[in-house]
């Protein structure tokens, strides 16, 4: 089984309630090693697929542009004049 972030609590205890060991696949190791990683959840989820055509990795490309970026930014100014935390330090914690 493919295990996802949705509603992490509920996965969870769905899975140890039918005794399912979760097959953790990571977002950055799955676009670092694409061919490898899909062969492995492959061999998991259907063994009889092993040696059949990989499909290529997905082409991507860029969503974001200046728009976006100056959106992130007046978000942040907002939220300093309104007092709130930054979101993207909020879990920052400078090294001393």
């Amino acid at each position: 089984m493919v295990y996802t972030r949705v509603a992490p609590e509920k996965q969870d205890r769905f899975l140890r309630h039918n005794g399912i060991e979760p097959m953790v696949v990571v977002y950055e190791e799955l676009v670092a090693a694409y061919e490898a990683t899909l062969e492995r959840v492959l061999l998991e989820v259907a063994p009889e697929a092993l040696g059949a055509p990989v499909p290529s990795a997905p082409t991507t490309r860029r969503l974001s542009d200046d728009h976006s970026e100056r959106m992130v930014e007046r978000l942040l100014a907002d939220r300093a004049r309104l007092g709130l935390p930054d979101p993207v330090r909020a879990g920052h914690r400078p090294s001393s």
